[in-house]
């Protein structure tokens, strides 16, 4: 069985000095579908600006590896440890009984890119320690390089786990294997380039993670995917550029003496199907978009101008099965397009890892920097049913209702961002605080809400910036018991409000909703001393 972990699926954070993405469920970033994989506790990929980095901060009970992919990283730890890590470097720290380190970009001017690989240990209280390490990066040149194991196996750093960490590069076509043992697993996680799994296609940041199968198989695919992208697009632009444009009328006559109706009509969509199709593959922008369209006109033409079956002289025949065959194959490329998307090399695959974050992000870091335990959702990761009492009667409550309601009950305050929908609050939170608020038997009523303390937040496209939602919000809540204080934000003209990173452009608005976390944690803090 194989799960595909897509790059752009991942928690990502950018906090300015720190672009993080996270596999699995790590600091603010709560997903409880991806919380861990077997042993494999954290797979996070970041890269820290120049001058910046990680201070210092306890760990106990954990294997921690980093791998810097480059720039370079200064560790720092309360045994006595201090060095840099460069590219293609590794380091093993054994958290054990409790251990403090820093990681920091030592660099003024180059930022660093680095994996850090956390894993469970095989027992609890160990002794901490440390250990670098730099492995020949031709030992690794189409091959498996074992970096960390049990023990420390031929070289290898020495992991408090039984458990393998290997790293290869592939070029184009080099294929490596290896056998998993019955009872286990293997997670492969693509640092760069990408890659086939097991005949399962991935990515730069993708992981896939595997059980119950007999070996892992790993093919790099490289650039050839931008090389077939642009050979298949450039024949449709050729087709537009070359022939049809400059011969628009002498096309346009033959088309209607093949029987297609709007000759002219017809043939002026061909040609923007086949220019905007063919540069959309070309860039990998919408790829998908663009090899639909690419495959429409090729069943159109297709269908008018290759119907062999309806020929009666052999040499024509012949001909027209020849282009209904060459299309036909083309169409199935379009249609691996459609289901498979651009690869790596593609503006896709670049937009995708930039995707934005909310200001809410930057909200419950602040809280967090103020002493609260945080944990961050997102409702669509638990979609629910519309609210029904008959529903809850004869099936009692979803799943993730009673995984919300839990979560409430274990939190003392609630920063809830929210757009607006139609001058109210979104169906999605409304629905969840209905779900959230029923009792089970012997429960006092709203268990999960009565006491609570809550800030709120909006954005949205609209000159209010959602302030209208907030009045319903607030209402609503303090009909449930939630103490809803009073300092608030609605972000206004969202659309233009936040940068490629998704941080606030007005440095005021952002430090506005930062102490609306810390803030919130502040009077929680008090209330808790009272």
């Amino acid at each position: 069985m194989i799960q595909v972990r897509k790059a752009h699926d991942r928690g990502h954070f950018n906090f300015g000095w720190l672009d993080t993405y996270h596999t699995f469920s790590f600091g603010d970033y709560h997903d409880p579908r991806h919380h861990n994989f077997r042993d494999l506790r954290v797979m996070n990929e970041d890269r820290v600006h120049p001058g910046q980095g990680f201070g210092m901060h306890p760990h106990r009970d954990m294997e921690i590896v980093t791998y810097v992919l480059s720039g370079a990283l200064e560790h720092k730890d309360s045994m006595g440890n201090g060095s840099v890590l460069r590219p293609g470097e590794f380091q093993r720290m054994s958290a054990g009984t409790g251990i403090r380190h820093s990681e920091f970009n030592p660099s003024d001017s180059e930022p660093v890119h680095l994996y850090q690989i956390w894993l469970f240990p095989e027992r609890k209280g160990i002794e901490p320690s440390y250990e670098q390490k730099a492995f020949p990066e031709a030992d690794r040149a189409g091959r498996l390089q074992l970096v960390a194991s049990h023990g420390g196996r031929d070289g290898s750093l020495a992991i408090n786990q039984d458990a393998e960490i290997y790293l290869t590069t592939l070029d184009n076509d080099d294929t490596v294997s290896h056998a998993i043992e019955p009872g286990r697993g293997a997670w492969v996680q693509v640092l760069r380039g990408d890659a086939e799994v097991n005949n399962t296609r991935l990515t730069a940041g993708d992981g896939v993670a595997i059980d119950d199968e007999s070996q892992v198989s790993i093919t790099g695919t490289g650039i050839a995917t931008l090389a077939g992208r642009v050979m298949l697009a450039t024949i449709f632009l050729m087709s537009a550029v070359g022939n049809k444009i400059p011969n628009f009328t002498g096309v346009s006559e033959y088309m209607a003496a093949e029987g297609v109706p709007a000759p002219k009509f017809m043939l002026f969509g061909a040609i923007v199907f086949l220019i905007v199709g063919s540069l959309s593959v070309i860039l990998g922008f919408k790829a998908r978009v663009g090899a639909g369209l690419l495959f429409v006109f090729l069943v159109l033409a297709t269908y008018f101008f290759h119907d062999f079956w309806t020929l009666t002289d052999p040499q024509e025949q012949q001909m027209q099965t020849i282009q209904f065959m060459k299309n036909l194959s083309i169409m199935g490329a379009m249609l691996f397009i459609m289901a498979n998307g651009s690869g790596p090399l593609s503006l896709d695959a670049k937009l995708a890892g930039e995707s934005d974050e909310s200001s809410a992000v930057n909200t419950a870091v602040a809280a967090r920097a103020a002493g609260a335990e945080v944990t961050q959702i997102d409702l669509s990761d638990f979609p629910l049913p519309i609210f029904d009492q008959d529903f809850e009667a004869e099936q009692g409550p979803p799943e993730n209702a009673k995984k919300l309601k839990q979560m409430f009950i274990e939190h003392d305050g609630l920063l809830i961002a929210s757009p607006e929908y139609n001058s109210s609050v979104t169906p999605v939170l409304k629905n969840t605080i209905d779900w959230v608020s029923r009792p089970a038997p012997d429960e006092p009523p709203l268990v999960a809400f009565t006491g609570k303390v809550a800030t709120l937040m909006s954005a949205s496209p609209g000159g209010l910036g959602g302030l209208r939602g907030l009045v319903h919000l607030r209402s609503i809540l303090g009909n449930i018991g939630v103490i809803v204080l009073p300092d608030q934000m609605a972000v206004a003209r969202a659309f233009e409000a936040f940068d490629e990173q998704g941080q606030l452009k007005d440095d005021k608005t952002q430090a506005t909703i930062q102490n609306l976390g810390s803030g919130l944690a502040d009077f929680l803090s008090k209330l808790r001393a009272e």
